[in-house]
């Protein structure tokens, strides 16, 4: 018996996943459906004696004899969960207001590092805490259209909006992530260009550095989407990142990033230490455990549009919001913006090694400049140095 479209209710697929576990004479026992907006899951418990590779072996099975066309499933503290998708007219997005009702009714405590990604297949929030030891690292992947670039930004609005830590943000697409330039925590305005960026990355090595010295400042979050074109385009991206990705967690920086892929030539050495891992749908040509990091996760399966796996380590699937810029309310800057002023006066690397900004400078040159009352930014832009390295200078010579 195979399952018509419009045959498809939940409680017959819950009789269809029941008659084949008997059928393969499996002890266990499916119990209830619940209505996910792309998915409908149902939950299945093993008895004494049940097997579960059993039931994960029915994946194939499940899927042609309820009409899904696919099917996923996961072991969790729930039990087996069977996951099967639901027909396109029948999706729904998840909306901001509904996620943050779930937010209201849960009750969770949220600490100001924490933002939530969206409901999992039981209608739950799922959290993300860049706190946490197994997350100060995100990676997001996933083709156009998984939601990839949506929910790089409900995360970045999230964690302004409602948490503390400061943010930077870099995309090379001139609509997304429309509207941040007005939003309180974020430094410096969205950043567009190589350029730009190559300026913005050598700031945040030199915060490296100093936090090292001077001990953990703010939580700072960087958000860089479409890493392989960076990479392509910004000298030194892919030793910055690495770095950042190794050291950053104790540093209080995070990194945010996003790319269509998860192998070392899209993200670079950085993939290795980013430990978190949020997968959307992919190219058929990508390999699952590749993208993932982790064998059995079947991100085959998944539906795009805000449907994604969580990978840290156990396998959570959520749906995210899919919102438009209007959905998200932006506060306007305050006053406790941080400013980066160098980053518009042409601030550029000095070499490609450790010591940021370490060209020579013609000391008596800049003694007479301050001595004829030149100001930060007239010494940054005359002698082709930073912010912090120039007003060093000033107080050193004043």
């Amino acid at each position: 018996m195979i399952l018509t479209p419009s045959q498809r209710v939940p409680d017959a697929l819950v009789r269809i996943v029941n008659l084949e576990l008997q059928a393969h004479k499996i002890k266990a026992t499916a119990l209830f459906p619940v209505d996910g907006p792309q998915v409908l899951t149902i939950c299945v418990k093993t008895a004494f004696g049940g097997r579960i590779e059993q039931v994960e072996a029915l994946r194939a099975t499940l899927a042609e004899k309820t009409g899904s066309g696919s099917a996923r499933i996961d072991l969790t503290r729930d039990g087996l969960l069977v996951q099967l998708p639901k027909q396109r007219k029948d999706c729904r997005t998840v909306t901001r207001a509904e996620l943050l009702a779930r937010v209201k009714r849960e009750g969770r405590p949220i600490a100001d590092t924490m933002a939530p990604l969206g409901l999992d297949v039981l209608n739950r929030v799922t959290w993300l805490d860049i706190a946490d030891a197994t997350t100060p690292h995100v990676a997001v992947f996933g083709i156009t259209g998984s939601g990839k670039t949506t929910l790089l930004s409900w995360l970045a609005w999230w964690l302004a909006m409602h948490g503390r830590p400061r943010l930077l943000v870099a995309t090379p697409k001139a609509d997304d992530f429309s509207g941040f330039d007005g939003l309180a925590g974020l430094l410096h305005p969205v950043v567009r260009t190589a350029d730009e960026l190559a300026r913005l990355m050598a700031w945040t090595m030199q915060e490296a550095a100093q936090r090292r010295l001077a001990g953990i400042g703010d939580r700072l979050v960087l958000v860089i989407d479409e890493v392989p074109y960076w990479r392509e385009h910004v000298p030194d991206f892919d030793g910055n990142l690495a770095e950042l990705a190794a050291i950053g967690r104790g540093l209080g920086l995070h990194l945010l990033v996003g790319s269509q892929e998860a192998t070392e030539r899209a993200v670079g050495r950085a993939v290795f230490n980013l430990p978190a891992r949020i997968v959307g749908r992919i190219g058929s040509n990508v390999h699952s455990y590749v993208t993932a990091g982790k064998a059995g996760a079947n991100v085959d399966a998944l539906q795009g549009l805000g449907d994604f796996l969580q990978v840290t380590p156990h396998l959570v699937r959520f749906q995210s919001p899919l919102l438009a810029p209007a959905d998200m309310p932006l506060a306007p800057a305050g006053d406790n913006v941080l400013e980066l002023p160098f980053l518009a006066d042409g601030y550029t690397r000095a070499d490609a090694g450790n010591s940021w900004n370490a060209a020579p400078v013609d000391m008596e040159a800049l003694a007479e400049a301050v001595e004829a009352g030149a100001g930060v930014r007239q010494i940054m832009a005359d002698f082709g140095i930073g912010y912090t390295r120039a007003k060093r200078y000033m107080e050193e010579l004043s």
